[in-house]
């Protein structure tokens, strides 16, 4: 007795030109029958409407079996375009008038392993991280010891450096005689320029950002923050405005700390240090809403 076969399944995934890169939809195995039905009731005309052409864009993006994509989406002068990105990170074109010219290579890339983008365009692509717009992103923001470690170095890295030097220099002045008030000024000189000033930051937004997570992405009109285990639930058409408060200059030591608040209709304000989110990131993902800018530094109040 033959044993039944089973059509080929991939993982297939919509996304919407609202989305950021990684922000997919409707993320499911399908066979070639069902893409293919996928793909004629998109709604491209729709979806088209102001775009500005990159691989973040409306699409329908199947995940091969090598760790490669192959992404249908609107392209230049009202075509259509197919992106090949294979497991080792090279980009192929394939444009056409009508998408449904594309389908044999939608179906070649079901039935092929590997796949091979013959009649494509290999696409030059140096230093650009272009998987971001093909995998699915984890949009859960929540402190992680790389986050923590990054976030040191990036605010605070060259401060510490400083640090080093100041501290031999105080010593040695000491045992030269200098005197008291000389001492406070070099103690306060390394306390705001070596470091000082960034760590009181950073233990505040530590204290804050601990043991909370937030769940969010561009496309979703809703978003969760909160405690890790219960975050509440909330609407971004409840966000009132929004407000970034931070060092404009980029001379200052504490430039890189930030604390974006989302003031809310029915509920109390969100603070949001950008040692849990950068911020940004944030607000790219809460288009549309005011938006207000504070120059000063950054506490945690």
């Amino acid at each position: 007795m033959n044993a039944e076969i089973h059509p080929v399944q991939l993982i297939v995934k919509l996304q919407l030109r609202s989305f950021e890169p990684g922000e997919f939809i409707e993320e499911t195995p399908r066979t070639i029958d069902q893409t293919l039905a996928l793909i004629e009731q998109f709604p491209w005309a729709e979806e088209r409407k102001g775009i500005v052409i990159s691989l973040t864009n409306p699409s329908v993006a199947i995940q091969g079996r090598n760790n490669d994509y192959l992404k249908l989406a609107p392209y230049y002068n009202g075509k259509y375009v197919l992106y090949y990105f294979d497991h080792a990170q090279r980009l192929f074109t394939r444009s056409a008038i009508d998408y449904k010219q594309l389908f044999p290579f939608v179906k070649d890339f079901f039935a092929a392993s590997p796949f091979t983008p013959i009649g494509f365009k290999k696409e030059p692509t140096p230093f650009q991280h272009n998987r971001v717009h093909f995998e699915t992103a984890d949009f859960h923001y929540t402190l992680t010891p790389e986050r923590i470690r990054k976030f040191l170095l990036s605010t605070s890295g060259i401060n510490f450096i400083l640090s080093l030097f100041l501290l031999p220099y105080l010593f040695i002045n000491h045992r030269a005689g200098i005197s008291i008030i000389e001492i406070l000024i070099l103690c306060l000189a390394i306390f705001f320029m070596g470091g000082g000033l960034n760590l009181w930051l950073f233990f505040g937004y530590y204290k804050n950002a601990r043991g909370k997570l937030l769940v969010m992405s561009r496309g979703n009109p809703t978003f969760y923050f909160g405690e890790k285990e219960n975050p509440f639930k909330y609407d971004k058409s409840d966000i009132i405005r929004i407000v970034t408060e931070k060092i404009q200059s980029s001379r200052h030591p504490a430039n890189g700390f930030a604390v974006v608040t989302l003031e809310m209709k029915n509920s109390p304000n969100i603070d949001l240090p950008n040692l849990l989110i950068d911020d940004s990131s944030l607000k790219n993902k809460l288009p549309g809403i005011p938006k207000t800018e504070i120059n000063g530094i950054p506490f945690l109040h």
